[in-house]
């Protein structure tokens, strides 16, 4: 039999569990129910979830080191704005 990642069962029910990305150390998984005692149902409920999943990681890291890049920007333009002023005042 194939194994699934992030596919568990507890007590004949099926779940979807899974550690977030950076955080695992940290927090608990996410951890929910498939709503389904069938496995073959449960499998294809789980494939999808992990596809939406790893997109939502990626974006969210693209999201995350854009804003940081932008941050880094924005305090060497205040920097070279600083001293600029600096230049003009003495």
């Amino acid at each position: 039999m194939v194994t699934i990642p992030y596919l568990c069962t507890r007590s004949g029910r099926f779940y979807f569990r899974r550690r977030i990305p950076q955080f695992s150390t940290y927090n608990m998984p996410v951890m929910f129910s498939l709503g389904t005692t069938d496995h073959s149902a449960a499998t294809r409920l789980c494939v999808q979830l992990t596809s939406r999943c790893v997109a939502f990681f990626k974006a969210e890291l693209a999201r995350c080191v854009a804003s940081v890049h932008r941050m880094w920007m924005v305090k060497g333009m205040a920097a070279a704005v600083n001293k600029f002023m600096i230049g003009i005042i003495t």
